[in-house]
């Protein structure tokens, strides 16, 4: 019983640690994104600079580039602080220090979220660990019940004993005198008549601890079928959502490149750049929330078939 429960501590240990980690990965996603949005405002707005210079081009417009660029700088800072933040909860999560360094391996991209998604997998109750935890209870209570039914049988117990002795007054007459042989038998028999009701109160509290694990069992059955299936719709919600996110992606990238080449080209507007740029943006930042909801989807999916490794 208790290695089964550290299995189960294990199992959510590993679960914590995962979501916290996938946590680290978008957040570090979102400040490299942030920094190559800042980085191509701040061409964008030299650019724009040099045309002012030349005439061709009204300060009010690389002041629109400057404005969108400082507040990017500013999300930047609010996100750097809480990756710091999902970076102590890892640790937390880990048992590690807060002081000690850390630096993330893995990636997250979303091959590895469709990567064996197994979404028509039949439940299996025995995958999950407590499911066997209430099959060991089961046997244990029937362990509980079986002692206090067979405390109305009658005992018997016996005992022998034999020795060899001698008396003498002096320590040299020990091998010398003889010895005697001395032993016993003991033979005792008990059998219960009245005990109060205690006897039988316990078997009743045991019977009724059986079939309270029977309905815990039927109940788990339930509480993983209905676990499963929600985690089954939201992993399909998730990847649907996923899917769109990477088609907004392509579609707001193209819209980016038309309205940057118009502006070179100097039939377009700096504010077309800008709302372009804001767009593209929010579309790869919905696109990494899709992503981290997919993969906390895809654990859950796992834990409820009892799966997850």
């Amino acid at each position: 019983m208790s290695v089964l429960n550290i299995k189960r501590t294990e199992e959510e240990v590993k679960i914590a640690v995962a979501k916290a980690y996938y946590n680290c990965v978008i957040a570090e996603k979102r400040i490299k994104l942030l920094d190559e949005n800042i980085q191509l405002l701040s061409s964008l707005e030299e650019m724009t600079l040099k045309l002012f210079n030349e005439g061709f081009a009204e300060r009010i417009d690389a002041d629109r580039l400057t404005v969108q660029k400082n507040n990017l700088i500013t999300e930047r800072d609010k996100i750097n602080n809480l990756v710091q933040l999902s970076y102590g909860l890892l640790k937390f999560q880990m048992g590690m220090p807060f002081n000690q360094a850390i630096r993330l391996t893995d990636d997250l991209n979303a091959d590895e979220v469709r990567s064996n998604i197994e979404l028509d997998r039949v439940v299996d109750y025995s995958n999950r660990i407590e499911m066997s935890i209430l099959q060991k209870v089961k046997v244990l209570n029937g362990f509980d019940y079986e002692r206090y039914k067979k405390g109305y049988l009658p005992t018997v117990a016996a005992a022998v004993s034999g020795s060899f002795g001698t008396q003498t007054i002096a320590f040299k007459e020990l091998f010398t005198l003889p010895y005697f042989p001395t032993g016993a038998f003991v033979l005792n028999a008990s059998m219960p008549l009245y005990d109060g009701g205690t006897r039988k109160a316990k078997m009743n509290q045991a019977r009724l601890n059986m079939l309270k694990n029977e309905n815990d069992m039927l109940a788990l059955q339930q509480a993983v079928d209905l676990e499963s299936s929600n985690a089954r719709t939201q992993l399909r919600n998730s990847i649907m959502s996923l899917d769109s996110q990477e088609k907004n992606i392509e579609l707001a990238q193209k819209v980016y490149n038309i309205a940057q080449k118009k502006y070179k080209e100097g039939v377009g507007t700096n504010i077309e750049i800008l709302q372009a740029e804001t767009a593209l943006k929010e579309a790869k930042t919905n696109y990494f929330n899709s992503l981290y909801e997919a993969i906390i989807a895809k654990l859950d999916f796992q834990k409820s078939l009892g799966i997850f490794k």
